[in-house]
């Protein structure tokens, strides 16, 4: 890495000067093209034009370069012009290798290569094959970068092109660089270096000399490579380019560095400690220059790197406090903040500071003990010696004098010091609050719109929908609940840094979660034609106690690693009971991916942190997933094991100990857990919301759960507090941040200040704000209890059921003459009131089809081959009590009923559905199943064909 940042302040120069010159020509080239006399030619001269535009985009926008390089190769196409083509192929290549899609890069170069091939065309051949060689070298294939490297600069040889060949030379003195084959290096480096000193280019021949000291420094030369460095440093300088000048004095402070710390070689020189100092006096004058120019002029990943290098110089030098800040200064641009490393380092060098005060502590009361003996001393001697020695106890009095005022200076530095020290300690405490305080914004700000977008989308679903609108939706709805999982990951990681993750001890069925799991995930792998398999032993207990949704949680974030770093191939996930125990599960997640470096495997589990830089730009992702993870596992007394080979794969393991229970604990566990809507019909609720958006979900969102339920709205707390001393509501939905009075402030007046039982009605807090504290703040201004925006629908009916009094008296449930429930009776209730009546109507269908009645009988036919299979589907799942299959075939038929305008059939489907999803009502199903069956038997009568 440290190889690669160096090459980095070779070629910045060089890069930002293309990036500005690259700039003035492209404003040109838009211009041309925009003008009358290309805006509708069709030729080689606009092909040509397009590339060039292409090309210059290169280095300031490769998207926008990507474009005008499409457009160029359709162009040259069109015209059937092989080298235009050749040449567009080409300028795509290099626009996809400067955003770092290198593969993609490879493509079009190969491309570009083979038409270059055909033409004959040396010159082209030698470009492409040296941008094929440094695409290589990007992607860390030196041997291939290398070769064709060669194959390039052999054609430029050829045709004397002094300056392609001194690009190609440095090219293969790279590639063996990072290769640790510095002799190699050094050799080509030399070769470019005699080509562009005879070319007379200062800039190339700076760079050149640069990475050359960079070759020596490593051949462990430091005397030569110093002569190197001030060579390019005094180029630069001529030149004025700053940049240049600060990468020249970084790599000369460092040369210092490396004198100053090599010990067998100040052991061999014979240097003593005088002469080890003033060399890291060199690297710190050095480095501090160095590190001014890359604030100057922005370069922070320099800055960063050559920051630490000075903290440790400082340190060597016993400056702790410079050594502190230089520190400091080096974390604020690492890729996390709040890394463990970091903390544990500025920890250390605080504690050497404070330590060097306390020693400057001790030694001022040395001093003082001492200076107290001697005036003991000298007074007993003067008692005897009075005339004899006055002059001289005078003198001494005025050396005490003298002393005792230093150390009060003394005194005086160390209390500033020590008053500066806590200044930082305080700092440091006011960044993690900070922190805590941005994550519960970034929540509520958040999860304020999400509720709506998630909220909006359930409720589109829930709406007749075509087949492709239904996809797009529940695309929709998975994109939002994945940005969910991001949030949610930060949020755990607050909470598992502040200790206070909590786990659950519930009844659950292993199958069942990976089978949530597998449905989860699935998708995902299709997406990337992977095959995803699960296995589950069958020796383990069918129901479990633990903490199910952490389970899930930790499984889906190995699962969606393994989709994500895996290609090709099969991604597999193991479960399987560890001998001789009753319940120890081991969870091991298995892919064919690309593996992980043996040096990196540490890595994984540390916050904000991916193996490199390149994994979050290639693959996305916080890198939270594994850290929170590995601490959940470790929490339920488990260990994450990971055995990975870079190219072939990765399996990443973990063991947690269950308790063992039986299906009635389940069926307790669900009974307590779910409500069913019917209880709470005819509730009336008032929702205290601000944002027009989810005042729509949730009432559209109540009105569709709960029969003859009636929902008020109010835009701030101000309002909700007036129409509750207005009207008789059941329950209240308050939003805590709402503007005029916020729900908190509502909450308080309704508590405090109102007589029963207005101030007894249950209060639920409906908030994007899911942070400890300001849940507890809800708590404490008298709220029952809270749903998290974006709320699904059975945490909202859970709280609703709960905290809700059927004060009015509703029969819920319906007594026979003898006062026992009454059964449901399971034969089918017809819903035509005459032989003449439809079950059917097709005028949905019709306008959806615009009349065509070829689309409409393909859609009826559609309708008449699947639903007998799927009717067939649900009797043979009421039969096993597959309820979850059950659910999920009904809710299949959905569409279909819609298509053929059977909007009563639909909500008797809607209710199986709900009521199989939520093991409710179970002895509701036979005959709502039953009434099914003969709507839509009836339906394929009227539908067949006569």
């Amino acid at each position: 890495m440290k190889k690669i940042i160096i090459l980095l302040l070779v070629c910045l120069p060089v890069l930002l000067h293309a990036r500005k010159q690259g700039q003035a020509r492209m404003d040109s080239l838009i211009s041309e093209l925009n003008s009358e006399n290309y805006r509708n030619r069709e030729d080689s001269a606009k092909v040509k034009l397009l590339n060039e535009i292409a090309m210059s985009y290169s280095s300031i926008n490769p998207d926008e370069g990507i474009k005008y390089g499409k457009q160029s190769i359709e162009l040259a196409q069109n015209i059937n012009w092989s080298k235009g083509i050749s040449l567009a192929n080409f300028a795509l290549g290099i626009n996809y290798g400067s955003g770092a899609d290198y593969p993609k890069a490879l493509e079009y170069d190969f491309i570009a290569l083979k038409l270059a091939d055909e033409l004959k065309n040396k010159r082209l051949q030698e470009q492409y094959l040296g941008e094929i060689g440094y695409i290589y070298y990007m992607l860390k294939d030196y041997d291939k970068g290398l070769d064709y490297y060669d194959r390039a600069l052999k054609i430029a040889a050829r045709t004397n092109d002094e300056r392609d060949s001194a690009k190609y030379l440095t090219g293969i003195s790279s590639c063996y660089l990072m290769q640790g084959e510095y002799f190699a290096a050094m050799d080509y480096n030399s070769q470019a270096l005699k080509v562009v000193k005879n070319l007379g280019d200062k800039a190339s021949v700076a760079n050149t000399q640069l990475s050359g000291g960079i070759i020596i420094r490593n051949l462990k030369n430091i005397t030569k490579a110093l002569e190197y460095f001030n060579k390019s440093l005094a180029l630069y300088q001529e030149m004025d380019d700053k940049n240049g000048i600060a990468s020249s004095l970084a790599n000369i402070g460092e040369c210092y560095f490396i004198l100053a710390t090599d010990t067998t070689k100040l052991n061999t020189l014979g240097l003593k400690e005088q002469s080890r100092k003033a060399n890291l006096n060199e690297a710190i004058s050095y480095l501090t220059r160095a590190i001014a120019i890359f604030k100057a002029t922005g370069s922070l990943d320099h800055l960063q790197s050559y920051a630490r290098l000075l903290s440790e110089a400082y340190e060597l030098v016993g400056n702790y406090k410079d050594a502190l800040e230089s520190y400091k200064l080096y974390t604020v641009f690492t890729d996390s903040v709040f890394s463990n490393e970091n903390i544990k380092k500025i920890a250390k060098l605080e504690g050497k500071h404070d330590a060097e005060l306390k020693e400057k502590q001790i030694e001022v009361q040395r001093l003082q003990i001492k200076q107290a003996k001697k005036e003991r001393i000298y007074y007993l001697a003067g008692l005897g010696l009075l005339v004899l020695f006055s002059i001289v106890l005078f003198n001494r009095f005025r050396i005490i004098r003298k002393n005792k005022t230093q150390l009060e200076e003394k005194n005086l530095l160390i209390a500033a010091e020590k008053e500066n020290a806590d200044k930082l300690r305080m700092r440091a405490e006011q960044s993690e609050q900070f922190k805590q305080k941005f994550l519960a914004n970034m929540s509520h700000e958040i999860r304020t719109p999400m509720n709506a977008v998630l909220g909006m989308t359930n409720l589109t679903l829930d709406t007749p929908l075509t087949t492709k609108q239904e996809k797009y939706l529940t695309a929709v709805k998975k994109s939002s609940e994945n940005l969910l999982v991001i949030i949610n990951d930060v949020l755990d990681l607050s909470k598992l840094e502040a200790g206070k993750m909590e786990l659950e001890n519930i009844p659950f069925r292993i199958e069942e979660q990976i089978s949530q799991v597998y449905d989860t995930m699935q998708f995902k792998a299709e997406e990337k034609g992977l095959m995803l398999r699960t296995e589950v032993a069958k020796d383990i207990p069918a129901v479990l106690t633990g903490d199910p949704s952490r389970l899930n949680q930790v499984l889906i974030n190995l699962c969606g690693n393994a989709i994500k770093f895996t290609g090709k191939g099969t991604v597999r996930l193991v479960v399987e009971k560890v001998s001789g125990t009753e319940a120890t599960i081991r969870f091991r997640v298995i892919d064919s991916g690309i593996g992980i470096p043996a040096d990196k495997i540490g890595k994984l589990f540390e916050s904000f942190q991916q193996v490199d830089a390149s994994t979050s730009r290639k693959y996305g992702g916080t890198g939270l997933g594994l850290s929170i993870s590995k601490t959940l596992v470790e929490m339920q007394g488990g260990k994450m094991v990971v055995k990975s080979e870079e190219g072939t794969g990765s399996e990443f393991s973990f063991t947690i100990t269950y308790g063992v229970a039986d299906e009635k604990a389940i069926t307790e566990a669900n009974a307590n857990n779910k409500v069913s809507p019917a209880l709470l019909m005819g509730i009336y609720i008032l929702v205290a919301e601000d944002n027009d958006y989810n005042q729509v979900v949730i009432k559209d969102t109540l009105e569709n759960l709960i029969r003859d339920v009636k929902v008020d709205i109010a835009e701030n707390g101000k309002i909700a507090v007036e129409k509750h001393t207005a009207n008789s509501y059941d329950l209240i939905l308050m939003d805590a941040h709402m503007p005029e009075m916020s729900g908190l402030e509502a909450t308080e007046y309704i508590r405090k200040k109102m007589e029963s039982p207005k101030k007894d009605i249950p209060i639920i807090a409906l908030t994007a704000s899911v942070i400890e504290a300001n849940l507890e703040k809800c708590y404490q201004a008298g709220m029952n209890a809270h749903v998290p925006k974006p709320f699904r629908r059975e945490e909202l009916l859970n709280a609703l059921g709960k905290y809700y009094k059927n004060e009015k008296g509703l029969e819920i449930e319906k007594k026979d003459e003898k006062g026992q429930p009454e059964v449901t009776k399971t034969e089918p209730v017809a819903t035509d009131t005459g032989p003449s009546e439809k079950i059917t109507n097709l005028t949905y269908l019709s306008e959806f089809c615009e009349q065509d009645k070829t689309r409409m009988k393909k859609y009826i036919d559609i309708y008449l081959r699947v639903t007998p299979v799927n009717l067939t589907k649900i009797n043979e799942a009421l039969g096993k009590e597959e309820y979850l299959y059950l659910s999920q075939t009904v809710h299949a038929m959905k569409p279909h009923l819609n298509f053929m305008g059977m909007k009563p059939t639909r909500a008797v489907a809607e209710k199986i559905e709900l009521y199989a999803s939520e093991l409710s009502n179970i002895e509701e199903l036979p005959g709502l199943i039953s009434k099914l069956q003969y709507d839509c038997e009836k339906s394929l009568g009227e539908l067949s064909p006569k």
